[in-house]
C-alpha cells in the first residue's frame, strides 16, 4: 500500500489501529498490517496492541473492516506469539462464527497445531466449514 512505504510504517499503521474506532481508519490501516506482515513488522504488532484491536475489529458491524482484520490476522497467525495472543483474545471463536475464506485461511494456520487443532474442533470449526461449502455457489 502507498502509505507502507515510510521506514517506520509499522509503528505508523499501529498508532493509527490504537485510536478510537473510526470504520474509514480501520480497514486501511488492516490492510497494511497484512502487506507489512514480515517477522519483525508482525512483531511490532504484537507489542504495540494492534492484535487487540484486529480481534475486536473482527466483531464490528463493518463487513469490509472485518474482512481487512481477518486479512491482517490472517498475515499474522504465521507467528507462534501472535497466535497465542489471538487466542488469548478470543479470535478463534469469531473467527468461526463469521466464517469466509480468508477466515478459513486463517484458522488453518491454528490448525497445524495439536492443541488449537482440539480448540477448534471443540468450536465446530469441522461442520461450519461443510455449512460455508454448502453455501458457495
Amino acid at each position: 500500500c502507498a502509505h507502507c512505504t515510510v521506514p517506520t510504517a509499522e509503528l505508523q499503521v499501529a498508532s493509527l489501529l490504537l485510536q478510537p474506532p473510526v470504520p474509514s481508519i480501520l480497514t486501511p490501516a488492516a490492510l497494511c498490517v497484512e502487506t507489512l506482515a514480515d517477522p519483525q513488522s508482525r512483531e511490532v504488532f504484537r507489542r504495540s496492541g494492534a492484535i487487540r484491536v484486529l480481534v475486536a475489529a473482527l466483531g464490528s458491524d463493518s463487513p469490509e473492516g472485518v474482512e481487512a482484520a481477518t486479512a491482517a490476522l490472517n498475515s499474522l497467525s504465521v507467528d507462534d506469539k501472535c497466535q497465542a495472543e489471538m487466542v488469548a483474545l478470543g479470535a478463534l471463536e469469531l473467527l468461526v462464527s463469521n466464517l469466509s475464506v480468508k477466515a478459513a485461511e486463517c484458522l488453518g494456520q491454528f490448525a497445524l497445531k495439536e492443541a488449537y487443532r482440539r480448540r477448534l474442533f471443540q468450536l465446530g470449526l469441522v461442520a461450519a466449514l461443510l455449512k460455508f461449502i454448502e453455501a458457495e455457489p
